[in-house]
């Protein structure tokens, strides 16, 4: 009798045991989960954060490409300019070629300047173009990733966030 009566008690304090144990797991499921939404939260910031310092570099590249285009457009421009003042000085040697006072060696020193200036039209304008074409492509690439960049903050910023932007 005194045997089951041990039993019993420890049964008892086994049972007791798993009941306090029970209460604390339910208590902790709530601490539980408001401690792995308060991480989540965290992370998503310190993910935001990093996003952040990424568009900041990210603009600063498109800034940068921008300037540059901007200068090659100016060399262009200005290319363009010494293109028209080229045509202009070819204009007038072929007026002074077509004179029939000009001496022999007039004639071929005229002639000779007018094929340097001839050949240097195509390949600067050629070159231009192309920068041109290169550096407003790629501009329009990190143009794009910024803008991406800036989606996925705006998908991980809060609500409150969000309202006010």
């Amino acid at each position: 009798m005194q045997k089951r009566i041990l039993l019993l008690v420890a049964l008892a304090g086994c049972l007791e045991g798993s009941l306090i144990a029970g209460d604390t797991a339910r208590q902790e499921t709530p601490d539980t989960i408001a401690w792995l939404r308060f991480v989540a939260s965290e992370l998503r910031q310190l993910r935001l954060e990093v996003l952040n310092d990424r568009i900041e570099r990210q603009e600063a590249r498109v800034r940068v490409l921008d300037h540059e285009l901007q200068q090659v457009r100016n060399e262009r421009q200005d290319g363009e300019e010494v293109q028209r003042l080229q045509e202009q000085e070819i204009s007038q040697l072929l007026q002074r070629l077509s004179d029939p006072a000009l001496s022999p060696e007039e004639r071929s020193q005229l002639q000779s300047l007018r094929s340097e200036l001839t050949v240097q039209e195509p390949t600067e304008r050629t070159g231009s173009a192309q920068k041109e074409a290169q550096t407003g492509e790629r501009l329009r690439q990190e143009q794009l990733r910024l803008e991406s960049l800036r989606s996925l903050a705006r998908s991980l910023a809060p609500q409150s966030a969000q309202s006010q932007q």
